[in-house]
């Protein structure tokens, strides 16, 4: 009876994000053509999951989810069948976070808005990647 939240953002500025994280441990994540590919890969099994199992996704939107954290977080909750409570955007005042994360430094601040267009200079560089792949805008 399992959950499973699926985070969803743009996917370029995902592509972006994580091609300059250097993500030392994840080799597949220096070269662009590998993001996209494992992109592809991940967007085939999910909508195969969302199929088979239409009410054990939820696909949590990142830019509706950072521009209204509670109605976004009290929709999760309600859908994973927990009581919402306002402590919910207030995990960054814990103290016994652990991250070995890119976004240790994240989890230690409140929920804000973010840029989701910082992959546009780089545009014109993914389209040589994206073009073949039905998802790419």
């Amino acid at each position: 009876q399992a959950k499973v939240i699926n985070c969803r953002r743009k996917t370029l500025s995902s592509i972006i994000s994580i091609f300059q994280n250097n993500l030392t441990e994840l080799p597949w994540t220096h070269n662009l053509e590998n993001i996209f590919k494992y992109f592809d890969n991940y967007f085939r099994i999910i909508n195969e999951f969302k199929k088979k199992y239409p009410n054990f996704i939820y696909d949590l939107d990142f830019e509706n989810f950072t521009n209204e954290p509670e109605i976004e977080s009290k929709k999760l909750m309600s859908f994973c069948n927990l009581p919402w409570d306002k402590k919910c955007l207030e995990f960054y005042k814990r103290k016994d976070l652990f991250s070995k994360t890119a976004s240790n430094i994240q989890i230690r601040q409140a929920i804000y808005k973010h840029s989701s267009d910082k992959y546009l200079p780089y545009k014109k560089l993914l389209d040589k990647y994206g073009n073949k792949y039905s998802w790419f805008n």
